[in-house]
């Protein structure tokens, strides 16, 4: 017996605690055991129908072409949202081998014009409904925050609870008293924002997300990062203004006015603090060299960039050499920036000595292409489509006209259709435009495997070395996936302890990875340093 999956949504948990879920896998699995199916799968999902990235859908792609057909109770509980990309995964379904079934409509033929208009017309409504849906919903807030009311959230700020009755929000008496720690930690401590994250892990604080039994996606119970303390500094719903409607770019924002959680001295000395340390720690101007973004350091974990130092000379410092970085927002993980020429130089020729022997990289290039012709094959396909269907319109169209002149249709009859067609033919080559961007983001970059073959020929023959731009090797390590890592080695420091100037060298490891060749590592002295007034600095 053929085996099916019922696929059912709800907009709501209200509409979930009605059993609304319950009662569209019912009639689906009636409708298909109707047709001698058996339900193998049942997935649902809980939210809008705007997107077709949901998890029990998703689960249903992964069978695709392992369960005979798919089912949906009707067309609106499978999308509400772009018409196009809803037919072209029905299609999908189709082609993997898995049958489309909706009850009231049968069996879904996406190959079926007269079907798929049917189809497209109840997608053009569920849309739609969709759009009066959210229209009705923002109206009725706005005038709930245009009255003076606060609108309730899920996931309130934090330090805060809410009142339905009252439609105001309150002060959470044990997040509350945290955070006019963090502002005060900010504005007379002057801690940075990842130093008062990890004072408040230490402290063992929960998270909002642990107040309210919310499971987070990474990390453990009380564990704060920078960008949370960030949003808390800078939102001014903590010096009592609540805003509502700051994404609506066609209306004007609203504020109510709540109670305020900092002082007027308070928050303002926080947010110059916030400002000077931003402009601090902004760094200089950054340089595009061979490894940036590719190096991390093995110290503290994080990436190198190229900047300019004194005299001139350009160096790697990592991340790490910034004490906002750093656990406590003061003290530098690291210290030392590495002479960018002499780095670039010997990892440069790491890589040229296997590129001398290219066999086994040319193996692994040609699968890594493969790969990714492989993930974006099915927008390939999807965009060659919509092409295929815009010159169809066309098609339509000119023999709409054809037809008035032949005196089969009035030109009432001929304007409204050939509106109907203009209407489709736009939206595809909006789509068309959006897949073409999404492609080119997505490109396999300028060195194709043609292009790396005839490159490797030449390094054997030792020619045209010296012509390779900094450009074509960078993208050659990005084409060959290298990865490298900067192990520092403590050094003998010597100087003048009284003035704290002096000298010395770092000896360094530079681990050079990529997937096809063994990792090369490579021991050297890097570069030099001076000792001033008990600062280290390498150049």
């Amino acid at each position: 017996m053929k085996t099916a999956m019922v696929v059912a949504r709800v907009s709501s948990e209200e509409q979930k605690k009605n059993r609304s879920i319950e009662t569209q896998t019912k009639k689906c699995r009636k409708y298909m055991e109707g047709l001698d199916f058996t339900i193998s799968h049942e997935f649902a999902d809980c939210g809008t129908g705007k997107f077709l990235d949901r998890p029990g859908l998703n689960s249903a792609r992964a069978l695709a072409g392992k369960v005979d057909a798919i089912v949906f109770h009707v067309v609106d509980r499978f999308s509400r949202g772009d018409r196009l990309d809803a037919a072209n995964l029905l299609r999908w379904f189709q082609d993997e081998g898995t049958e489309v079934y909706i009850v009231g409509m049968g069996k879904i033929d996406t190959y079926d014009e007269d079907q798929m208009d049917d189809v497209y017309a109840q997608l053009r409504q569920a849309a739609k409904e969709r759009e009066n849906i959210v229209r009705r919903t923002s109206d009725g807030n706005r005038e709930r925050v245009d009255a003076g009311k606060v609108l309730g959230r899920k996931r309130l700020k934090y330090g805060f609870d809410y009142d339905p009755q009252a439609g105001m929000l309150k002060f959470n008496h044990i997040e509350a008293p945290w955070v006019v720690k963090i502002f005060k930690w900010h504005a007379y401590e002057r801690l940075g924002f990842l130093a008062i994250a990890n004072r408040l892990q230490e402290l063992a604080v929960p998270t909002k997300f642990d107040n309210l039994g919310i499971p987070k996606k990474k990390g453990g119970r009380c564990k704060w990062d920078l960008a949370s303390i960030g949003r808390i500094v800078i939102d001014p719903i903590y010096r009592g203004v609540w805003t509502w409607g700051k994404k609506n770019t066609e209306k004007t924002p609203l504020t109510v006015q709540i109670p305020a959680m900092i002082d007027p001295e308070l928050w303002e000395l926080a947010q110059e603090v916030s400002r000077k340390n931003r402009k601090r720690n902004s760094g200089g101007k950054k340089h595009d060299g061979l490894l940036s973004g590719i190096a991390t350091c093995s110290c503290c974990g994080r990436p190198f960039y190229q900047s300019l130092q004194r005299e001139r000379r350009l160096a790697y410092e990592c991340y790490g050499q910034r004490a906002v970085y750093s656990p406590d927002g003061k003290t530098i993980l690291c210290h030392g920036a590495f002479d960018a020429e002499l780095v670039d130089l010997i990892v440069w020729n790491a890589i040229e000595n296997v590129l001398r022997e290219p066999d086994k990289l040319i193996l692994g290039y040609q699968q890594r292409q493969k790969e990714k012709i492989a993930q974006i094959q099915p927008d390939k396909e999807y965009l060659s489509r919509l092409r295929a269907e815009v010159d169809a319109l066309d098609f339509k169209r000119a023999n709409y006209v054809k037809a008035l002149g032949d005196g089969v249709i009035p030109h009432a009859e001929l304007y409204q259709l050939i509106d109907g067609v203009n209407k489709d033919k736009q939206e595809r080559i909006d789509k068309i435009g959006e897949l073409e961007e999404r492609l080119n983001t997505a490109a396999l970059g300028t060195l194709t495997v043609e292009k790396f073959e005839a490159l490797c020929e030449r390094i054997v023959k030792g020619i045209d070395l010296d012509q390779l731009t900094p450009t074509d090797k960078i993208e050659i390590m990005r084409a060959l996936d290298i990865t490298v890592t900067i192990h520092r080695r403590e050094a003998e420091r010597k100087g003048n302890k009284k003035t704290g100037r002096g000298s010395a060298t770092i000896s360094g490891l530079i681990r050079i990875e990529n997937l096809d060749i063994a990792p090369e590592v490579v021991s050297v002295n890097l570069s030099t340093m001076r000792l001033r007034n008990d600062t280290t600095t390498f150049i």
